[in-house]
């Protein structure tokens, strides 16, 4: 069964809460104030955004104690192009530290602000390319200015998610919710590159059950297809062909995640299926553990007001008795079991 308002009740509590939304927003607002206004950095500055699963809405909470959610912003600035990638970070770094209330540590690619105990946003220092849309990003590690195309990506995963009857948001955080529960770390795709394979096997249904079953059906049948014949994996980036996603990948790992998910496509079918509701809610639950088998408040009231049980009445109130259907909504599906 689809049981669309639990899956509602699911997605909403992976979220971000709302609060913590806000104070990521107002640390992202405050950062950009003050690299605009830095006496070194102003004259240099082309734009500051965010990229990564904040951007494109696909995070989710995390699901360990303690646990820090990661913030990730691009500060694009007009460099010497003599500029060594260990040099700008550490300029970068020295910067910041200006403002000496925040705790800041520079790292191999970006330069990280902790919010202790709730999240850390890593600033990416990044510089324009001469034509095309992409940006060079630092790495110490590597000594080199990497190519890479955060806006791009976002603007692919906005572009499938209007495209797949908004399901794709759904999806993704279902299965980085999954993934973070039953693949191991060894196994487990990238969050970039799990979301990329979603995106290119996406199927957006009425419901998200329906969405979930038949983008798992879609991905168990291309992913022997990234396969290259040297035992590779090459997924390339959508926003920029040549970058391959998968290149902490190789045959035996993508074989393994393609058995994990094997199993996952079965349970979903299995739980799709299952026409009594009472064992249907259980399958989901040995599925997704923060599945709810019962709903809130809230909830049951928006079931019953899609289901027609609760009417408007002519003073704009809501009746059991008199009065007319409140009409469908589609952003979670139109048809509720």
């Amino acid at each position: 069964m689809k049981h669309t308002e639990h899956f509602k009740e699911l997605i909403g509590g992976l979220s971000l809460n709302p609060t913590r939304e806000e104070r990521i927003d107002k640390a992202y607002s405050n950062w950009e104030s003050l690299l605009k206004k830095d006496d070194e950095i102003k004259d240099l500055f082309v734009d500051f955004y965010l990229q990564g699963s904040y951007a494109t809405k696909t995070s989710i909470r995390p699901q360990k104690k303690d646990e820090e959610f990661d913030v990730d912003a691009v500060l694009l600035l007009e460099l010497d192009s003599d500029l060594k990638p260990k040099e700008a970070l550490s300029w970068l770094a020295k910067r910041m530290k200006e403002n000496d209330e925040y705790d800041i540590k520079e790292r191999d690619r970006c330069v990280r602000i902790n919010y202790a105990g709730d999240f850390h946003m890593d600033v990416v220092l990044a510089k324009p390319s001469s034509f095309g849309d992409y940006i060079y990003i630092p790495s110490k590690k590597e000594g080199q200015w990497k190519k890479t195309n955060p806006a791009g990506f976002k603007t692919w995963c906005d572009g499938i998610h209007a495209d797949h009857n908004y399901q794709f948001q759904n999806i993704v955080k279902l299965l980085r919710y999954w993934r973070d529960l039953r693949v191991g770390k060894d196994t487990a795709p990238k969050s970039i590159l799990l979301t990329t394979l979603i995106g290119e096997n996406m199927v957006g249904k009425n419901s998200v059950a329906e969405s979930l079953l038949e983008t798992l059906n879609e991905m168990l049948d291309a992913l022997d297809s990234y396969i290259q014949w040297d035992r590779t994996v090459f997924v390339g980036n959508p926003s920029l062909s040549e970058e391959n996603l998968a290149r902490d990948w190789d045959e035996d790992r993508l074989r393994t995640f393609k058995k994990k998910l094997t199993k996952l496509q079965s349970d979903v079918k299995d739980a799709f299926d299952e026409t009594d509701k009472e064992k249907s809610l259980n399958k989901w639950k040995e599925i997704f553990p923060k599945f709810p088998k019962e709903l809130s408040e809230a909830s049951n009231m928006a079931l019953k007001i899609n289901s027609g049980a609760i009417v408007v009445n002519s003073l704009g109130q809501l009746s059991n008795t008199d009065g007319i259907p409140s009409p469908k909504h589609r952003f979670f599906g139109g048809s509720h079991q």
